[in-house]
């Protein structure tokens, strides 16, 4: 966590829509740059940092905005190739490593959890139904979302019923 605390505001991001007067972020980007690595330990804890911070700012903008991402992107750069020092005295600075990124369906409201989005991260970085297959050798990983959805308003009917239900169960684990 301290880790994360000391370079969130040098690797974190927000994108604003330039005509949105209260300046509503339409996408939140969180980033890592790191030594070359392949173990899957290693990445797994990167991208839980990630997903404690991401998570924690879309609860904070769920609760201001009444609205959820509906969109979870994972960005990751390579390690440097053989022809890094060719490309990049002939200018060729795109084809110094290979970036690349991914996109899914955010994990649902009730099912959100740091474990939920590291497990999503990690299907689009692995190949499909292969989850213990080799890691690309990776410099970089970030975390986004975005596509916001307004969150819909509870109906007092609906709290009711839950409230109900909640206090039922309650009696029934009370019960000898």
């Amino acid at each position: 966590r301290r880790e994360l605390d000391a370079v969130a505001d040098k690797v974190g991001a927000e994108g604003y829509s330039p005509n949105d007067e209260d300046r509503v972020a339409i996408f939140q980007l969180l980033g890592f740059s790191f030594r070359p690595t392949s173990e899957h330990a290693e990445v797994g804890r990167w991208l839980r940092l990630l997903a404690e911070e991401l998570l924690e700012r879309v609860a904070e903008d769920s609760a201001r905005h009444r609205r959820t991402p509906r969109t979870l992107k994972l960005h990751w750069r390579g390690s440097l190739d053989a022809g890094h020092l060719r490309n990049w005295t002939a200018g060729r600075v795109g084809e110094l490593t290979r970036v690349a990124s991914r996109q899914c369906p955010f994990p649902p409201q009730g099912r959100r959890g740091p474990e939920q989005v590291v497990d999503a991260a990690l299907r689009l970085l692995l190949p499909q139904g292969c989850q213990t297959a080799p890691l690309p050798t990776l410099t970089r990983l970030g975390l986004s979302c975005g596509d916001f959805a307004p969150i819909a308003a509870r109906s007092i009917a609906s709290m009711l019923q839950e409230g109900g239900r909640g206090a039922a169960a309650t009696a029934a684990a009370a019960a000898p």
